[in-house]
């Protein structure tokens, strides 16, 4: 049965890499579609899909030099440098 499984979803991979190429997010849902799994399996892997987007969105944030403001004019990021908290425990 899990032979049966693995090359199910083997298959399926494959095909999600030729519609979809490299992109993860369309990879991984296609799969998830195709697979049929449950509707807590689909809501972890989307949990981990939010928390991996995130990271990867504040680690972007940080390497940035410029961005735009409200009016579309690009303008350096300003850092807040003065901002860093430190606690000492007791």
């Amino acid at each position: 049965m899990e032979y049966l499984l693995k090359k199910k979803r083997e298959k399926i991979e494959a095909e999600a890499e030729t519609l979809f190429g490299n992109d993860m997010l369309l990879k991984t849902a296609f799969v998830i579609a195709k697979m049929e799994y449950s509707k807590e399996e689909t809501e972890e892997v989307a949990q981990l899909l939010k928390k991996e987007a995130a990271d990867l969105a504040a680690e972007i944030e940080m390497k940035m030099v410029y961005t735009f403001d409200a009016s579309g004019n690009v303008v350096p990021v300003k850092r807040d440098s003065d901002s860093i908290e430190i606690k000492i425990s007791e």
